[in-house]
């Protein structure tokens, strides 16, 4: 709580070497299943957090952004709970808009855009 600095909000752990290993080796496994998921399956679980957020989750996120960041009740509902819901689903509405434009296909061929994300290969 930045207005308070002597309130305790929270104990934690601060990771060593070895937490900071398994934490990206756990990251680079989920990172190869992600990539290997279809993107309708990465765009249900996007909506799914989203809808988790909206709902049940809502007000645990406001309360954590009030204490975390000393805002007001409605500070945090703009700052975190709408931003948060905002970007989810107009991200994955954009997504399913962008993978539903594909090329005319020709007399001779049958064209199609296969989205891959060059940036997550690997080097």
């Amino acid at each position: 709580m930045p207005h308070d600095k002597n309130h305790v909000l929270a104990t934690y752990h601060k990771a060593g070497e070895k937490e900071v290993e398994a934490a990206i080796e756990a990251a680079l496994k989920a990172k190869q299943t992600w990539e290997n998921m279809p993107w309708e399956h990465r765009l249900s679980i996007f909506l799914k957090a989203a809808d988790l957020i909206s709902g049940p989750w809502r007000p645990v996120i406001n309360v954590a952004t009030m204490l975390n960041q000393s805002k007001t009740f409605h500070q945090s509902v703009i700052d975190a709970a709408c931003e948060a819901i905002d970007y989810l689903r107009f991200d994955a509405f954009f997504m399913t808009e962008l993978y539903k434009e594909q090329p005319f296909p020709s007399p001779d061929a049958w064209n199609r855009i296969e989205y891959r994300y060059p940036f997550l290969a690997e080097k």
